[in-house]
């Protein structure tokens, strides 16, 4: 054998990602790792190990981490599937979710669940699942639609998490407060335990709406022990029962559930029993509300301070800042919908949103066709539901609004709320 022969033999060893010469290497991560598409583990696991030799992270850091990267992946059973899917497909599943949100706004349902399917096969969820299902039954798929909510349920593991769905499920597929009530209600029945936290908002809703204002506040009533002090579970139906109030935008009916039951309850609790543990857990409730709705989050420090905790002067300053906060939205909102607010400024305030937030962004442009009522109403969504998002985007807005000479000052319906006047997002 000549001396070229030997060299090339011995090049062909050192240089692993050439393509081997019994079968054809595929693209991307397989061609990262250099093996076939339809390499076993054990082939991905050994030419991973003989890579990792010959490209070191001390001298090859750029190829040492493609490589790892790619092992990671393809070693793992889950994400090689949805890696292969998403390139069967020819796009990643973001990538579909973002068409189908914009095929269903575009009321384009048939196209819709042709991309839902193909997202359940690249990453099966339950609440893809679920909507698929929504889908076929608004297309009078019946069958389908049973059919998508049971891959859905078969996802979920815990009764609480099948309750939700089952929610879901009883409100997509009738629009009908009576029929909805009634199935929650049978819902409640048959799971009593995890469906209590998972239902009370929703049934409390549907009573408010329907009138039925008494048994709206009595189901929450039903909830909660008969002893003159609460438990645990108790504070969590009582924040519960507030939250649902301040979504019914009946503060008046807060006020008074603060007042008459809620705060005694806990001011007799505080001189009877150690409160440690329900500190604690008021504290977490406050730390879930404090981003999306200060103004129940105030009230929960406000059942925090009924308990006598360390540091009062710390959480009544925090109490005066959510409701400040919570005003503030109030009032900005209004500003939102005020029409001699020329439309441009709020073009300005969405192309960050877009930006940072492209889901947001998303379904936001659905909606700005240019007039005036649209993008307003589009505003007033991301206050109401993404009020996080808002704020940080405070600074923009400002600068926006005092280029245009709009400001606004917050109202004084609280005492808690300092007493100095405060221009918008000062």
């Amino acid at each position: 054998m000549g001396k070229s022969q030997a060299k090339n033999r011995k090049s062909k060893r050192q240089s692993p990602r050439s393509a081997p010469s019994s079968a054809s290497v595929s693209p991307g991560l397989y061609g990262t790792l250099n093996v076939a598409r339809n390499a076993d583990d054990e082939i991905i696991r050994r030419s991973y190990l003989t890579l990792i030799k010959q490209f070191p992270p001390e001298t090859h850091a750029e190829e040492f981490q493609s490589i790892r990267e790619a092992y990671e992946i393809l070693s793992n059973p889950v994400s090689r599937r949805q890696y292969d899917r998403e390139r069967f497909y020819g796009k990643s599943w973001e990538q579909l979710r973002e068409k189908t949100q914009r095929l269903i706004f575009e009321d384009r349902l048939q196209d819709a669940a042709h991309t839902l399917v193909q997202m359940c096969d690249i990453k099966p969820s339950s609440e893809d699942y679920l909507q698929l299902a929504h889908i076929y039954s608004q297309l009078g798929l019946n069958t389908k639609s049973q059919q998508a909510a049971d891959k859905a349920m078969a996802l979920v593991d815990t009764d609480e998490e099948r309750v939700k769905l089952l929610m879901s499920r009883i409100m997509s597929q009738n629009d009908d407060p009576d029929y909805q009530i009634s199935q929650l209600f049978t819902l409640l029945s048959d799971y009593p335990e995890a469906a209590r936290n998972v239902l009370g908002p929703t049934i409390f809703h549907l009573l408010y709406m329907m009138g039925d204002k008494k048994d709206a506040m009595s189901y929450y009533r039903t909830q909660l022990s008969r002893k003159k002090i609460p438990t645990v579970d108790d504070v969590d139906v009582y924040v519960r029962w507030l939250t649902s109030l301040a979504n019914e935008h009946d503060i008046n009916a807060v006020k008074k559930l603060l007042t008459t039951r809620i705060k005694p309850a806990f001011q007799r609790l505080a001189k009877a029993t150690d409160t440690t543990v329900l500190q604690q857990r008021l504290q977490e409730l406050i730390a879930d509300f404090e981003t999306h709705d200060p103004y129940v989050a105030a009230q929960v420090v406000e059942l925090l301070l009924s308990l006598d905790p360390p540091n009062q002067l710390e959480w009544r300053k925090k109490r005066r800042n959510f409701m400040a906060q919570a005003t503030l939205d109030s009032e900005t909102l209004h500003l939102v919908m005020d029409y001699n607010i020329p439309t441009i400024l709020l073009e300005r305030f969405f192309e960050g949103i877009r930006d940072r937030y492209p889901q947001i962004g998303e379904f936001l442009a659905l909606r700005l066709d240019g007039a005036s009522s649209d993008i307003r109403h589009g505003m007033q969504y991301i206050i109401t539901h993404y009020p996080h998002v808002f704020r940080e985007f405070e600074t923009k807005w400002r600068s926006a609004c005092e280029s245009l000479g709009f400001t606004i000052r917050v109202t004084r319906n609280d005492s808690s709320v300092p007493v100095a006047q405060n221009q918008l997002f000062d």
